[in-house]
């Protein structure tokens, strides 16, 4: 049970992600047509059996569904959460939801789906008014839902919101300086922002040295938020800590997993 729970989750923000293309149409030469597969042309006979026959009751029933589902099954289980017994069969069955959470923060999980489901839903549908747009949307999203994780700290340690948090950080530092780029392309590269033909030049032009130094910036952040995942999941690793005990003087020890222990 558990494992198909597992991979219904898996697969939910995939599906939510394939059946909201079928509403993304490109005007090509005066004709809609869909953005992920030209041939097909969109509001034919075909395209709309598909759309209303497929993929809206895939978004209702397993875009929405799945999520309501779960909160309803965790709500009603509340109880056993709160007593958390390791060897329980809601434990077995949706421990993988709830177990890093407090009590109090058994549906966190949930709230996570919604946040793909929106971050999806930008990506799909707000396209259309421009790459600038998506992005500076995409920027106040995640910074709500990092004020509002480190508001709750839902999560039962700190390493599990110190992961969370600089999840939610460097993604909105990626976006930061995504504008940046956006601003340093033309308006013909960026999305539907009509400018008059005097502004049709960049106004706002990077030079190479910062230009080279935010995409160093990127890469750096991202190499590092990996690396600092890679560290705490493997200091959680008691099997790893014995290795490095066995092998390495006491003092690596120490280096190495004081700081994973303060908490």
């Amino acid at each position: 049970m558990q494992t198909f729970s597992m991979l219904l989750f898996i697969a939910h923000p995939n599906i939510v992600q394939y059946m909201l293309y079928q509403f993304k149409c490109l005007d090509v030469d005066g004709v809609q047509r869909l953005q992920h597969d030209l041939q097909i042309q969109c509001w034919t006979a075909t395209h709309s059996a598909f759309t209303f026959a497929v993929a809206l009751p895939s978004l209702a029933l397993w875009g929405l569904g799945l999520p309501l589902l779960a909160f309803w099954l965790l709500s009603r289980k509340q109880q056993d959460i709160i007593a958390d017994q390791p060897q329980s069969d809601t434990r077995r069955a949706w421990g993988f939801l709830y177990g890093g959470y407090k009590s109090d923060f058994y549906y966190w999980e949930i709230v996570i789906a919604c946040r793909k489901i929106v971050m999806i839903c930008l990506c799909v549908f707000v396209t259309g008014y421009g790459v600038l747009t998506q992005a500076l949307i995409l920027l106040l999203v995640l910074i709500l839902f990092l004020v509002m994780t480190a508001r709750k700290r839902p999560h039962i340690s700190e390493a599990l919101f110190d992961l969370e948090a600089l999840s939610l950080a460097t993604s909105i530092t990626s976006v930061y300086c995504a504008l940046f780029f956006l601003a340093n392309t033309n308006s013909s590269h960026v999305g539907n922002v009509t400018y008059s033909d005097q502004d049709s030049e960049i106004t706002f032009k990077l030079s190479d040295s910062s230009y080279n130094f935010l995409t160093v910036a990127v890469v750096a952040l991202n190499a590092a938020y990996f690396l600092y995942w890679l560290y705490r999941v493997l200091t959680e690793m008691e099997g790893f800590r014995g290795l490095v005990l066995r092998t390495c003087p006491n003092t690596v020890y120490l280096a190495l997993f004081a700081f994973g222990d303060r908490d």
